[in-house]
């Protein structure tokens, strides 16, 4: 699960134009990193579910990494504006055999939200 740090804060800013313009080229740099085996979902405005298939817990950490790396290097430009701010927070589990899917997600959302205060806790994170 993969969701975009600050996402009010970029909405006040940018504007509701401006942020979905955000998330529109978020979901596209997450489409283009993934295989076409894979799937990708929208799981609400700022946030996306990604199935990363035949892979094991370090290869799906590995996809994480790249995403959110290239995501940090990535400049928006919105409105004239460019935005250098936008970064990642991301949750990644590995299926356990659960046979309801929601039980996945559930997992994915809670490593989410142990990552972002994580991140919130940490004196030397980005902005």
């Amino acid at each position: 699960m993969i969701e975009i740090d600050r996402f009010d804060q970029l909405r006040s800013r940018l504007g509701e134009t401006g942020a979905a313009i955000i998330v529109q080229r978020t979901a596209q740099l997450i489409f283009d990193s993934t295989r076409t085996s894979d799937s990708v979902f929208s799981m609400g405005r700022e946030t996306f579910l990604v199935v990363y298939v035949e892979a094991n817990l370090l290869a799906a950490k590995q996809l994480a990494k790249f995403i959110t790396d290239r995501y940090a290097t990535t400049h928006f430009s919105v409105n004239g504006e460019t935005v250098l701010d936008c970064s990642l927070s991301v949750g990644v589990v590995e299926y356990d055999g659960h046979p309801d899917p929601r039980e996945l997600v559930n997992r994915a959302q809670r490593v989410l939200l142990e990552e972002k205060k994580i991140k919130r806790d940490t004196p030397h994170s980005n902005p």
